[in-house]
């Protein structure tokens, strides 16, 4: 889960700094849209792989339910943070920055899932 984190980490940098290309707000739009996918997916990652073991695999199975419900809970808490809050705001470039960070986890964890 670390590799997929450190991907999505890069891909926050990346889609920053390529929408910088369309000036500051465009990069600081796209890397608040980054980290707004992050964060709650580091914090799902530290709840869920926080326990291991077969004697453990109740809670393994809850806290999978929690954590999930806490990062969807989190991301919706930081785009109202973020669309109250961050005057002026790219709204493309946000989304650009969440959908870009999201599909490197996806495409990290299927890269390490065949090997």
């Amino acid at each position: 889960m670390h590799r997929v984190l450190i991907g999505q980490g890069v891909a926050v940098a990346v889609v920053a700094l390529i929408a910088g290309f369309w000036g500051a707000l465009g990069a600081y739009s796209a890397l608040l849209g980054g980290l707004i996918c992050l964060v709650p997916n580091a914090l799902f990652a530290r709840r869920v792989f926080m326990r291991r073991g077969a004697t453990q695999a109740r809670l393994v199975v809850r806290d999978f339910y929690v954590g999930e419900a806490m990062k969807i809970g989190l991301t919706a808490v930081l785009f109202g943070l973020a669309f109250g809050w961050v005057e002026p705001l790219s709204a493309p470039a946000l989304f650009a920055g969440f959908i870009t960070v999201q599909a490197a986890g996806w495409i990290s964890a299927l890269r390490l899932s065949t090997g």
